[in-house]
C-alpha cells in the first residue's frame, strides 16, 4: 500500500486538525495520502471520494471518527470494501461495521474512568483538581470476512495479538 485516504470531518475546526496531523504523519511513514473531507453526511459525496480515491491508487482509507463519519459508518465500509479499498477506523465499532480492522481507546474504559470522576466530584472534589487522563486501554479487532472480500491474508501474529476477531 502506498497511496491512503484519510476521511474526516471537513466542517469542524477540530477533525480537519487531526485530519491534517494524520495526514502529515502518513507521509512520515512514506505514504502518499488524500484527503477527504467530508462536508456532509452525503453517502452520494463518499461514493465519489472513494471512487477518487480508488482512482489514485489507493487501498486503504483511513477514518478519523465524528458524529459524521459514524453516521456514514456502514455505508464507508460498503463503499470502501466494494471498491477493494480496506478501511481503518478508530473504535470496534468500525470492524464490526466492516472495516478491514480497528484499533482505538476501548470506550467501554473510558466511560468507567468518567464515573469515577463524577464520583469523586460529587464526594466534593473539585474538577479543577482531578487530572486529565490519556486512554490507557486499547482495543484491536480484526474482521476476517473483510479480509476475505478484500483477499487480505492477515498474519498469525496479528490474529494473536487482536483483541477480538470477527
Amino acid at each position: 500500500m502506498t497511496v491512503v485516504g484519510v476521511l474526516h470531518n471537513g466542517t469542524d475546526p477540530t477533525f480537519s486538525a487531526w485530519g491534517e496531523h494524520t495526514m502529515a504523519d502518513a507521509t512520515r511513514q512514506g505514504l502518499q495520502p488524500v484527503r477527504m473531507p467530508l462536508s456532509s453526511p452525503s453517502k452520494e459525496q463518499l461514493d465519489k471520494d472513494i471512487q477518487k480515491l480508488r482512482e489514485a491508487g489507493g487501498t486503504g482509507l483511513i477514518v478519523i471518527r465524528d458524529f459524521m463519519t459514524i453516521t456514514l459508518m456502514d455505508e464507508i465500509c460498503r463503499i470502501a470494501t466494494e471498491a477493494g479499498i480496506a478501511v481503518v477506523g478508530e473504535q470496534s465499532e468500525f470492524a464490526r461495521a466492516g472495516s478491514l480492522f480497528s484499533y482505538g481507546a476501548d470506550i467501554a474504559e473510558l466511560f468507567r474512568r468518567a464515573a469515577r470522576y463524577v464520583q469523586r466530584i460529587l464526594k466534593g472534589e473539585s474538577p479543577a483538581n482531578l487530572p486529565i487522563q490519556l486512554p490507557d486501554k486499547f482495543e484491536f479487532v480484526i474482521n476476517l470476512q473483510t479480509a476475505k472480500k478484500l483477499a487480505v491474508v492477515v498474519p498469525p501474529h496479528l490474529l494473536v495479538r487482536a483483541d477480538a476477531v470477527l
